[in-house]
This record gives structure tokens, sequence and C-alpha cells, in this order.
């Protein structure tokens, strides 16, 4: 039996649609790259499988992105409220995965992921008190699933972008309309800013964004606002208040920082107008989103997604074992057994939140 037929085989096996595919499987904006290891690819992007754990770079930025969104659409409301209105949301988040996953979250961190919480509140309100909501911009898009087939740009069937911009604003003193894109990140703000022009992941939200109806009435996106924060090496103490931590980090961090090295803020606020269509059909970044529709898009076999067995780039990444090392390391037969046993889920990317349906467009290539 050809060894594509028996690992398809054993996937259809799988009870409660572990086995199933996700099909189409989505290119996403803010991974439009594919991994070294194809083989992590099959597990993480074409099977939906999700190690469960508090993944404190993109928590930390999940927290923040929410706590910015909240004050975008709410900034007459009292700051105090917003911000215990996300933090219980995020500890209620960590309870939840502490009863569904006990070994993956015991005490330790536990403790480690509240303290991530107040940490990004604690960015938010830093960036906030530097660079305040400008009453001028109106929030037309907030945290919007927008998915689109793109088929017709990458020439592989089916191709669908799935994208989730964090906050779409009209300047209404301008008539403009901006694409707000908030990062955190460990490096100086500085030394990200001056590639953000080729920055993928928003120039695909501008896409998918000048689709939508609402683009039709309000216009185009001219351009992204990069809201970028430093994370404070100081962390938080047991025990000890938001405002206690808040101006400590200030004090001790941020502005120490600004003293060192004036020229190189840790907190920014950048603004990239383009002047050119977001997408042409020469575009290398087609090119990219072929590439990685092929991936997407081809039948599953082992032999198909081979591993790369490189300490660096495949198995052990920034000192970390790569969560599907067991699956590489052990027979098909007992993947099902893995999946229950070492704490993981089923990602299903299209599946719509309580209060917001997917937003589905049809680009209109000729423009292009």
């Amino acid at each position: 039996m050809p060894a594509h037929t028996t690992i398809l085989q054993i996937l259809k096996q799988m009870p409660d649609g572990w086995g199933k595919p996700i099909s189409p499987c989505p290119i996403h904006p803010s991974s439009c790259f594919l991994p070294p290891c194809r083989r992590r690819l099959l597990y993480e992007r074409r099977l939906g499988w999700h190690k469960v754990r508090w993944r404190r770079a993109l928590d930390i930025g999940s927290v923040f992105h929410d706590y910015m969104a909240l004050c975008f659409t709410k900034p007459e409301d009292d700051i105090q409220r917003l911000q215990g209105a996300v933090k219980l949301s995020a500890f209620e988040r960590i309870d939840r995965l502490a009863e569904e996953y006990p070994i993956e979250f015991q005490e330790r961190e536990i403790e480690q992921a509240r303290r991530d919480v107040i940490l990004a509140l604690t960015m938010g309100q830093i960036f906030l008190n530097m660079y305040p909501v400008n009453p001028a911009w109106q929030p037309l898009l907030v945290e919007q699933t927008i998915k689109a087939d793109i088929s017709r740009l990458t020439n592989v069937e089916p191709t669908i972008l799935l994208g989730t911009p964090d906050i779409v604003i009209k300047d209404t003193e301008k008539n403009e309309v901006w694409i707000v894109d908030y990062k955190t990140t460990s490096q100086r703000p500085a030394e990200i800013t001056s590639t953000l022009v080729f920055d993928s992941q928003c120039i695909l939200y501008k896409f998918l964004w000048d689709a939508t109806p609402l683009a039709r009435k309000h216009g185009k996106a001219v351009g992204f606002i990069h809201c970028i924060i430093q994370k404070p090496t100081i962390r938080p103490r047991r025990g000890e208040t938001f405002e206690d931590y808040l101006n400590r980090c200030i004090h001790d961090f941020y502005d120490i920082q600004m003293l060192r090295t004036p020229h190189s803020s840790p907190i920014m606020r950048s603004f990239v107008r383009l002047s050119r269509p977001s997408l042409s059909k020469d575009d290398e970044l087609i090119t990219q989103l072929h590439d990685i529709a092929l991936w997407h898009t081809k039948p599953i076999s082992l032999a198909g997604f081979p591993r790369l067995g490189n300490r660096f780039a495949g198995c052990i990444r920034n000192g970390r074992r790569c969560p599907y090392t067991d699956f590489c390391l052990n027979s098909p037969r007992v993947w099902y057994d893995l999946l229950i046993s070492g704490g993981f889920e089923k990602h299903n990317p299209y599946q719509e939140g309580e209060n917001k349906k997917i937003l589905e467009v049809h680009p209109n290539f000729d423009e292009l």
C-alpha cells in the first residue's frame, strides 16, 4: 500500500476530526512565509495541530492588542474600567487553560502568565501616555477577520487569504484611511522601522481592506500607522500594585532608555504612506504567495513534507525543542495518543467568534 495512502487512512480514522486536514488551508498575512521544516507545516497548518501553552511573545502581544483596541473604540470610558475588562478576560482564559491542561499549566506557569498580562497592560498605558488616541481618528474596523479567494493571483486553486487587521481608522480631518498595526518587540523599534515599507503583513491587510464595501464608502487605505513599543526588562513583583509597576517601568526602563539613546526611542509611532498599489502583477509578494499556496494545496504524505533535521533551524530553535518532535519520532499510528496526552488542540482558522462573522470580500483583480 502506498505510504501516502496509509497516512491518509490513519488520519481519517482519528476521532473528533483530529485527522481532518484544514481545507482550504489559508494564508495568513501575519505568517506569510514558509517554515524551514516542511513537516512542521504539515502538522501545524495543514492539520491544524497547535500546542497549548502560554506563548509569551504572542500572548503579551495579544493582551496589548486587546487593550489598545478597547481604548480606540471607547476613548471616553474610564481607563481603569477598560484595564479591568481586559485583565478579567485574560485571567479567565488562563484559568480555562489551567483547568483543561493541568499538566501544561501548573502554579508557576499560571503566575507567569498573569504577570505577563500586567506587563502587557502596562505597555499599553505607557504607549497611550506618549501617543493618546487622536479624537479625529474614527475606527472603521476593529480586529475584523477578512477572507478573500486570491487563486487568480497565485495561479493555484484554491488559495484563500485570511487576515485580521488590528484597526482601520479614518482621519476625519484629512479624509484619509489608515491601517493601524500594533507591535510589541524585544528589539529597539528603530531596528525594524527601516523595512516597514516592505511589511508583507500590512500590504496584504491593505489589499483585503481595499476590497471591502467600507472601502468603497470611505476610501482605500493610504498607508499604515505602526505603533511599536519595546518590552521592558522589568517584571512585575509579587503583590505590586499596577500604578507602582507602571511608574517603575517608566522611571527605571523607558526614561533611562531615552536618556541613553535619544535618537532611538523604545516607543515609536511610524506613518508609512504607500506610493503604489498594494499589489501589482509582477510583485515579488505574489511570487511568495504562490510558493506558499503550492505547499498549502500539496497532497498530504510524509515523503512530500520532509523534515529539516537541523538542530539550529529544525528540531531545536532558539534553544527550544520543536513541539512536534514526538510526532516525527513515532509512527503515525500513535499520533492521536500523542495529541491527547501532549496538550494539543485542533485549530480551525475559519471558526467565527461569538460576535463577529468572517467578512468575505471579492477583490477586483483587474485593478492590479
